[in-house]
């Protein structure tokens, strides 16, 4: 996720990981409402990626969370 988003990278992922999670969640949200409105191609595919990460983020976060 850090690859993709600098301020996950620089703070988000020190702190615990229900804060991480929910933070991935909204990002998710919020880019879902802006590939409503992205008219660029390369823009459009930049936000799947970035969903993609954050999805992705989430996944790995999960097992670590119930333990």
């Amino acid at each position: 996720m850090g690859d993709v988003d600098d301020i996950y990278a620089n703070a988000i992922c020190q702190l615990p990981l229900t804060t991480r999670r929910e933070y991935c969640q909204r990002l998710i949200k919020r880019i879902k409402f802006e590939l409503k409105t992205a008219s660029c191609r390369q823009k459009k595919q930049q936000l799947k990626q970035m969903i993609k990460s954050a999805t992705l983020e989430i996944s790995k976060l999960e097992p670590k969370a119930k333990i």
